[in-house]
């Protein structure tokens, strides 16, 4: 784990001093599409909950991930001893909600807390991957402003997992038994951050030497899912002791891979 972050804070300070050299610096935007197990995920709620196949919930390398959105910023320092060549620096931002399935079961899961809490509030986790890449880039002009490129690059990617909260409040009845007063449930679930070996593959047409769209191919490692699961619950009515728990569980591990379709526009 120290070396991946040394690592990715090696690369992270190559990024920043490519500033200072001659070169192309271009941003990009578009989206994120998940391949493969990350894009995947069983979920029929008519079994609940304890039959989910989804990686932050049960034992599987299950995603569930959505289409997301991608912003990037590269940096591309040109080799004069091979025209067309350069080395290449980049920093990207992948947010991913979660697919259609997923959401469909959370849907439903919303209309059992409607039917039977007061009040509730729900959270369901999104996907934020950082991959910091350095690699090659190689342009070939087809005719005046126009030109093919390949890139491919390899680095670190940092995995974070916003929470998993739900909260619910019902007066009269603590897991199904009949009370005075009423009670405030609470189950919060937070991922520790993963950092991971990750590598990329693209092919682009430039346009007027300035715009450019883009395919591209991301694998961002696989990274362990643990997390810390808290359960609190509070009572209006003094006769009862609020109840906490709180305990740490690892996973399997979830594999981010991407396809990506970005314009960009470089300065």
């Amino acid at each position: 784990m120290k070396k991946k972050v040394l690592i990715a804070a090696a690369l992270m300070a190559m990024l920043g001093g490519a500033a200072m050299a001659q070169g192309t610096f271009t941003l990009k935007l578009g989206g994120g599409f998940p391949l493969g197990d990350f894009a995947d995920a069983k979920a029929d709620y008519n079994n609940g909950f304890n039959n989910l196949r989804w990686g932050l919930w049960s034992k599987h390398t299950d995603g569930g991930a959505g289409l997301g959105f991608n912003l990037g910023f590269e940096y591309n320092m040109p080799v004069s001893s091979v025209n067309g060549l350069g080395v290449v620096i980049s920093l990207d931002a992948f947010y991913n909600g979660l697919n259609e399935d997923l959401n469909d079961f959370f849907a439903d899961f919303k209309e059992d807390l409607d039917n039977g809490y007061d009040s509730w509030s729900l959270t369901t986790p999104n996907y934020i991957n950082i991959p910091v890449m350095v690699g090659a880039k190689y342009d070939l002009p087809l005719t005046s402003g126009i030109s093919l490129y390949a890139a491919g690059a390899v680095g670190a990617n940092i995995r974070i997992i916003t929470p998993f909260n739900v909260t619910y409040e019902q007066e009269g009845y603590y897991q199904g038994y009949a009370i005075s007063g009423t009670v405030e449930e609470s189950t919060n679930i937070e991922f520790d951050p993963a950092v991971s070996f990750a590598f990329r593959l693209a092919a682009g047409v430039t346009f007027a030497e300035k715009y450019s769209i883009e395919l591209g191919y991301y694998n961002l490692g696989a990274g362990k899912v643990k997390d810390e699961i808290k359960y609190t619950a509070e009572f209006s009515n003094n006769n009862y002791t609020d109840q906490s728990d709180k305990q740490k569980e690892t996973l399997k591990s979830i594999t981010p891979t991407l396809l990506t379709l970005r314009l960009g526009i470089s300065f």
